[in-house]
């Protein structure tokens, strides 16, 4: 069952004050654990006009954060962990909503367990909420045309 799509936003360090394009050094999640997800993000900034340069690949998504906070580059990341305070780091919104991450739930329609289907309630309400919380559209972009 999909459940809902998140935005995915820059996450920079406090004092960043250019435009993401070419010049910006890119930490993404390892190709390995998420190829869509890698190949989605290479190709958004090839339609802004650039070939990001990746310094890093790592995970899990703190340790991103954590190399964002340490000046290391900048990433690329769901707009929910917008609800992690981490003071440094700021959260930039795209203009282009396209660049999203689909979030799913599997199970056997057989399973007829209580237990799972309080939980697919839970998912289904949470997934609602989100789809409320990140549709507004953003104001402004952080990634420059670099055409």
């Amino acid at each position: 069952m999909p459940c809902t799509h998140l935005p995915r936003i820059p996450v920079l360090y406090p004092n960043h004050c250019e435009a993401i394009d070419r010049n910006v050094l890119f930490i993404l999640y390892p190709r390995q654990q998420g190829p869509n997800l890698h190949d989605q993000i290479l190709s958004y900034c090839k339609q802004a006009g650039f070939v990001p340069r990746i310094v890093r690949e790592t995970s899990p998504v703190h340790t991103i954060l954590a190399m964002v906070a340490a000046n290391a580059g900048v990433s690329l990341v769901p707009a929910s962990l917008q609800q992690v305070q981490h003071h440094e780091v700021v959260y930039r919104p795209l203009e282009d909503p396209a660049l999203q991450v689909e979030l799913a739930v599997a199970w056997q329609r057989a399973d007829t367990s209580p237990l799972l289907h309080d939980f697919l309630n839970v998912v289904r309400r949470v997934s609602q909420e989100f789809r409320h919380s990140y549709s507004a559209p953003p104001s402004g972009s952080y990634l420059k045309d670099a055409r």
